[in-house]
């Protein structure tokens, strides 16, 4: 799994990818074919890639390969200059965030000036995560929170395009999205560019699979789900909080879950030789939680405060001109930046076929208890402690 080579007809026709590795899921191929006979479709993990159908239409004006940004990751270079740290204004969009609501923020202002904002929001069943379009405050509410599973783009990027000849438009993105809508796009000078600060996201599956087992234990439909939620308003430990249409409650520490395992240990292939990091970033801004702060700081929230990270004269004039929806100061670089997921991607030694056989023979559960994953000695020590809290940690419910 992950080593899988894909052939072209011939040698007159694009390679999409090589291997598993080289594909990040970005869709950007798909929708800048002009004869529309890219399509994407998941494989047994539940990853997207693309596909060639109908090739005797492919008229070989490989722009499929001149978008992607895995293969142009080479041409990238970022450098930090600056650091910057916060939170929202209003207390109730900091709590409701998921670290100082920097991005919802953001997103306000934006919509408030008449600017078109794209985000990342879950289906109105939670199984599925897709980018989204917003021009006012209400749109805007499905983007709060972090999701940690693919977004899947669909017609975003040509969406995009189509806005930018009337409107500004603000994208929020994983880095490797962010990299492909600036490859797509051609005259940027109307469009902003957000990138997360990525650990890398696990697969629908995981997503769907968790909420199954939520509706069945709690027999009701979920009406509202929150993989980052604060209990008492408290940044951390972060929570996954569910309510049902019987107004169930399930809340409990997202270290405690098989959803976190799965996080882990199961995650995209391409995002465990991630190209976009350290110096290889895109973005006017990257943002994310502030992780290098500590209690005593003066910058510090106990609600969650977000770093954001200036990769362009664009960016950092954005971030200065946030005074009246956000409180933020300039922090040391070194702190700001210090986190791992910024610098380079994270392999796990997990048996990825025996992981998904498990999830689908047996179940989520099983799969994350079983010897598939952390397979090294320093792994499987933490594994056992994991398991262990996890066993002894009751259901909360509040």
């Amino acid at each position: 799994m992950g080593k899988e080579v894909i052939k072209t007809i011939n040698d007159e026709h694009p390679m999409l990818y090589r291997k598993k590795e080289d594909c990040c899921g970005c869709e950007a191929c798909s929708q800048i074919c002009p004869k529309g006979i890219i399509q994407m479709k998941s494989d047994d993990e539940g990853f997207v890639y693309p596909h060639i159908v109908n090739a005797d239409d492919c008229i070989s004006c490989f722009s499929c390969e001149k978008v992607c940004p895995v293969k142009h990751s080479d041409e990238l270079r970022s450098r930090f200059t600056d650091a910057f740290a916060g939170w929202s204004r209003s207390d109730d969009n900091t709590v409701r965030s998921a670290s100082g609501g920097f991005s919802y923020s953001l997103a306000q202002k934006c919509v408030d000036c008449g600017y078109v904002v794209y985000g990342v929001s879950y289906s109105n069943d939670f199984r599925e995560v897709a980018y989204k379009r917003a021009e006012n405050i209400d749109e805007l509410n499905g983007f709060r929170g972090s999701k940690y599973v693919q977004a899947r783009k669909h017609n975003t990027f040509v969406s995009i395009r189509e806005d930018l000849k009337t409107h500004e438009v603000v994208f929020f993105g994983t880095p490797c999205d962010c990299y492909a809508l600036s490859r797509f796009i051609k005259d940027r000078s109307k469009l902003t560019i957000v990138a997360l600060i990525c650990h890398g996201p696990t697969s629908d599956i995981i997503q769907q699979k968790f909420c199954e087992n939520l509706e069945k234990e709690n027999k009701s439909k979920i009406t509202e789900f929150n993989l980052r939620y604060k209990l008492n308003g408290t940044w951390k430990p972060y929570y996954i909080y569910a309510k049902f249409e019987n107004n169930n409650i399930y809340c409990k520490k997202f270290n405690d879950t098989d959803y976190n395992i799965a996080f882990l240990n199961f995650k995209r292939p391409s995002c465990e030789s991630c190209r976009f990091k350290k110096n290889h970033l895109f973005g006017d801004i990257l943002i994310g939680d502030y992780h290098g702060v500590n209690k005593e700081s003066p910058i510090y929230n106990e609600h969650g405060v977000s770093v954001m990270l200036p990769l362009t004269e664009r960016g950092k004039h954005t971030i200065e001109t946030m005074n009246e929806y956000f409180i933020y100061s300039k922090v040391p670089l070194r702190s700001a930046i210090s986190q791992q997921a910024i610098h380079s991607p994270v392999k796990k030694d997990t048996d990825r076929k025996l992981f998904i056989s498990k999830l689908n023979e047996k179940g989520l559960n099983a799969a994350c208890m079983s010897e598939a994953i952390n397979t090294s000695k320093a792994g499987f020590k933490s594994l056992v402690v994991s398991k262990t809290k996890r066993a002894l940690w009751g259901l909360f419910r509040i």
